[in-house]
């Protein structure tokens, strides 16, 4: 008996943005590098457009041929003919990535050269997820920002730049996060109540059990010149 033919991969479409900042000379600009009024503007989008593409396509490899990274995804490899199912698959189509958002910013560090500025660059990237997904689709676009990430801080994506562009950017790290959305709301912040005088305890010699006596008021001055002031 033949066996029966897999049934068609159901195709889950999700959009992943990635976030980051560049620092480039102040004659590049917002509104310049979202529409290349120069060259080196456009020339720095182009080549920023490509090592996206690139890095996109090998993190989406690695990912589908990584899974989960466990011996059960392991396992689901191993076995996928008997399940008649297939291994994750992200597809990413490099054509369908796009800019869709460039904003001034404040520097997360500082600046190499002394006119340097920052701008946040935000990119969309289309995914196609197919076959036994054992990540969730979040926990997919998840993984994909931390390798983006990791190739931040190691510098393989900043190194993997044409180098007729390093003229025009000096750096490439993660977009900072604004400090009002770590700082708590104000109805969640603690309210600071005036401590209230120290109370004596005494013993009540008909229960036998302490009682709190409020403490005594201060005396009253006697009057000028002395003796008794009952007098």
């Amino acid at each position: 008996p033949t066996s029966a033919p897999s049934p068609p991969a159901m195709v889950v479409e999700e959009t992943m943005l990635l976030n980051y900042q560049i620092s480039v000379p102040s004659f590049i600009t917002e509104e310049g590098f979202q529409n290349g009024d120069t060259y080196e503007s456009e020339e720095l989008k182009e080549a920023l457009l490509t090592a996206v593409q690139t890095w996109a396509q090998n993190a989406a490899s690695e990912l589908s041929q990584e899974g989960d990274g466990s011996v059960f995804a392991r396992k689901q490899r191993e076995n996928k003919q008997q399940q008649h199912g297939r291994v994750l698959a992200v597809t990413i189509d490099p054509d369908q990535i796009q800019f869709t958002n460039i904003t001034n910013a404040v520097c997360n560090t500082e600046p190499t050269q002394l006119r340097d500025v920052c701008l946040d660059i935000q990119m969309e990237i289309p995914l196609q997820l197919s076959g036994n997904q054992s990540l969730t689709p979040g926990e997919i676009k998840d993984t994909m920002q931390l390798k983006f990430e990791e190739a931040l801080k190691d510098g393989s994506f900043y190194g993997s730049l044409p180098p007729e562009v390093l003229d025009y950017i000096s750096g490439i790290s993660q977009k900072q996060i604004s400090k009002e959305a770590l700082s708590p709301s104000p109805t969640a912040q603690a309210t600071v109540v005036a401590p209230s005088p120290p109370q004596e305890e005494v013993v009540d010699p008909q229960i036998g059990v302490p009682s709190v006596k409020a403490p005594e008021p201060a005396p009253a001055p006697s009057p000028e010149g002395g003796g008794d002031s009952s007098v």
